[in-house]
């Protein structure tokens, strides 16, 4: 799957005298979409006729309802988010990748709690996980991890603990243990509170898909040349993002609005515009495996 050749599409965008078309994208406050904050920043979107347009979702299930109501015409959601959605009925298709995860940058792993007798993947048993949410991206990798170290997942206690708790919630005891993503990951460790048991970048199939871009399906028919259009420039963003870290930071910042000290400490995305076969064959093989999908196909879901 050499994935989406949006470029290759002769285009009636980008000429200086025609009027820039809107696109409004939706995301919750994470940097899948920093490609398209770059193209927006750098005029690659106003060269190539497009008046780029961001609203954050509060929450990631939320995404694809905003694109069936309209008021987004774009969104960036995680994978888990995409596949579930199609399954139930939702006519949405993915039009590109966003993050993915890098073996050689593990940015999220399972923190534990400093003297709380788990000191190996074994030791999870019995114990209380927390996770960002329930069906979530990181839900469904953590049920992967476990179950590939052999760790019998109706043993182990998975609860919701979102990203700001987690701290609060392991220095508690609520919570043996949770999945934790930088920077929140690493205040747990800094704090002294929790340490690394395991990062699970370097521990799963690399390149996997973490979010990806998605529309309505008769959206993306209805507007071939502008996603064209778009597919171009959000491709052309990534790769001056890759080329100038310090454009990417500044980029993420004001569409995130985070603040300089958080900023500061936020760790870059590993973006691919392109979707590996590996990768997304490993979601849906792992989402079926999990019973969270069962009907729907590749071909359902990924727009040419």
């Amino acid at each position: 799957m050499a994935f989406l050749g949006g470029g290759a599409m002769a285009l009636g965008f980008g000429s200086p005298a025609s009027a820039a078309t809107t696109i409004r994208l939706g995301s919750t406050p994470q940097p899948g979409p920093a490609g398209c904050f770059v193209a927006a920043d750098t005029g690659i979107f106003a060269a190539n006729g497009i008046s780029y347009e961001h609203l954050l979702i509060g929450l990631d299930p939320n995404v694809p309802p905003a694109l069936l109501a309209g008021s987004i015409d774009i969104g960036v959601c995680t994978v888990s988010t995409i596949l579930q959605a199609a399954e139930n009925g939702l006519d949405i298709v993915i039009v590109g990748g966003a993050a993915v995860s890098n073996k050689n940058k593990p940015d999220y792993g399972i923190v534990v709690r400093k003297g709380g007798g788990v000191s190996r993947v074994e030791d999870l048993a019995g114990k209380t996980i927390g996770v960002p949410g329930l069906g979530a991206v990181f839900d469904v990798i953590l049920r992967a991890w476990l179950s590939q170290k052999g760790i019998d997942v109706k043993k182990v206690k998975i609860v919701e603990a979102t990203f700001p708790t987690q701290l609060d919630q392991i220095k508690a005891g609520t919570l043996d243990a949770a999945i934790s993503s930088i920077p929140f990951m690493t205040n747990i460790i800094n704090s002294g509170v929790g340490e690394i048991l395991a990062l699970l970048p370097a521990e799963l199939p690399d390149n996997l898909p973490l979010n990806l871009y998605v529309t309505k399906r008769e959206w993306a028919q209805n507007n071939s040349e502008l996603l064209a259009a778009f597919r171009k420039s959000m491709k052309e963003g990534v790769s001056k993002g890759q080329a100038d870290p310090t454009q990417l930071r500044a980029s993420i910042g004001k569409y995130l609005k985070l603040t300089p000290e958080v900023l500061a400490n936020f760790g870059l995305p590993t973006l691919s515009p392109e979707i590996s076969e590996v990768g997304f064959n490993w979601w849906m093989a792992e989402m079926k495996r999990q019973g969270r999908i069962s009907k729907i196909a590749v071909a359902d879901v990924i727009w040419p």
